[in-house]
């Protein structure tokens, strides 16, 4: 107990001291001092920035999605430092668009994000009410695309034919 007393004496009397020395004259000039470190650090961590901003975005996979709309989901400026971006929020921001079933993203240093695109595949057209619909293999809808572009596809039609029609055209 007695040791324990001691400990938190000892410790009591450095934090008094540590209290002092940043009221004191001495610790206006370490809080001066600290100012300055951070500032030059700051400064070298823009200069360490420039060696390594963006400069390149290579895309592999793409075939239909078009260049301007993946460059606008990604919403990323040439020059931004590379270990700053937020993968993760693109790779779901690509994955929003309508032809891109999966997104794989990774920096490759010094200055390149390359991104792995695969696109859904259309698979068939669903009649629902008076419009046609494009279909990928999962039954999901490809918006924004002109079905006459994709006539050439099975057609089907009815309110659950998007959930049946992969196990149909399997059987056939």
């Amino acid at each position: 107990m007695r040791s324990l007393m001691r400990y938190a004496f000892l410790a009591s009397l450095c934090l008094l001291f540590a209290a002092g020395l940043l009221v004191s004259p001495l610790g206006e000039r370490l809080r001066a001092e600290a100012a300055r470190a951070g500032a030059a650090f700051n400064r070298a961590g823009s200069h360490l920035a420039q060696g390594f901003g963006l400069r390149a975005v290579y895309v592999d996979g793409r075939v239909r999605q078009d260049a301007d709309s993946l460059r606008s989901a990604l919403g990323l400026a040439l020059g931004e430092p590379l270990w700053r971006l937020d993968l993760a929020a693109a790779q779901a921001r690509l994955e929003a668009l309508p032809w891109v079933a999966t997104a794989q993203l990774s920096r490759r240093w010094p200055d390149m994000l390359y991104i792995r695109l695969t696109e859904r595949i259309p698979f068939l057209l669903w009649q629902h009410g008076e419009k046609l619909v494009l279909l990928d293999k999962e039954g999901k809808a490809i918006a924004g695309q002109d079905a006459a572009d994709f006539a050439f596809l099975p057609q089907f039609s009815g309110g659950d034919a998007a959930n049946h029609a992969a196990a149909l055209i399997a059987q056939l």
